[in-house]
């Protein structure tokens, strides 16, 4: 099946794949050949794609559209790497202990 990957700095991949897998944002998706068409989100996460001819292709996205129709499957997505997106989210036991060892208390912020 044809496998288009699309963000805004161009075309990420476009080739014959055997199977992927990727981020909807209910949860990963596989899809094989023959999928029944469909239109859904991306979410955030690794899409796997199961070259043809060649090793397996990753990508880590985060957001965008995906549309798997007749012989192909196309992603459009808003953020895409090769590298896994840092969550951005704080972790406040660390934050805490930083806190802590640097002589400020919780009362004093």
């Amino acid at each position: 099946m044809d496998v288009n990957l699309v963000s805004p700095e161009g075309v990420r991949f476009k080739g014959q794949a055997k199977s992927l897998s990727l981020p909807a944002w209910d949860g990963q998706l596989g899809v094989l050949p023959g999928h029944a068409p469909m239109i859904g989100l991306l979410g955030s996460g690794e899409v796997r794609i199961d070259v043809k001819e060649g090793p397996v292709e990753s990508f880590f996205l985060a957001g965008g559209v995906f549309m798997i129709a007749g012989v192909g499957v196309t992603l459009l997505t808003e953020n895409c790497g090769k590298e896994p997106f840092s969550s951005g989210l704080v972790d406040v036991d660390e934050m805490r202990e930083r806190m802590e060892d640097s002589g400020v208390s919780e009362r004093s912020v």
